[in-house]
């Protein structure tokens, strides 16, 4: 799907059933799959490109199964490698931080942890924070200010936050 096609939304929403995406994508076995994340089957599924299905079917086709193994077991690798050995690690960022990104050094391992933490619960941390460091006076009244259909009421009737 090229970009202009896919800025368009009838063309993304493209509703199949189970048995209409195991047809377009016979090498794959969605019924096992659901079955092995134990996810619960929807009625239907919203398949945003058809196209990329089609492609990946034909791929499988092409190509053994060991192939496939070397393939996600690298990608699983490298996802993980953050989390690993440091020295593997080390040879992750050689590799992808200093060949490819031209990184001189790599950041230090508390950075890495807080850029990390950050990264995976930035959501639930702001929760924690905002929990803490607002007086739950000053939380009531922000939500009685963003409850009101009236701006001129939060003028005159608000409690001052102090």
């Amino acid at each position: 799907m090229d970009n202009v096609t896919r800025r368009d939304p009838k063309k993304l929403n493209n509703k199949m059933s189970l048995d209409q995406l195991q047809a377009l994508t016979p090498n794959l076995n969605w019924k096992r799959y659901i079955a092995l994340v134990h996810a619960t089957a929807p009625h239907h599924y919203i398949v945003t490109s058809p196209d990329f299905f089609t492609a990946l079917n034909q791929l499988i086709e092409r190509h053994p199964l060991d192939h496939w193994k070397t393939y996600l077991g690298w990608h699983l690798l490298h996802q993980s490698a953050p989390y690993l050995s440091a020295a593997i690690v080390e040879e992750n960022f050689d590799f992808y931080g200093h060949t490819l990104s031209g990184a001189e050094k790599m950041q230090p391992r508390w950075r890495r942890c807080v850029r990390a933490a950050d990264r995976d619960l930035g959501e639930v941390l702001g929760q924690a924070y905002v929990a803490r460091a607002f007086r739950p006076r000053a939380n009531s009244v922000s939500s009685t200010w963003s409850t009101t259909s009236n701006p001129r009421s939060i003028r005159t009737s608000s409690p001052s936050i102090g």
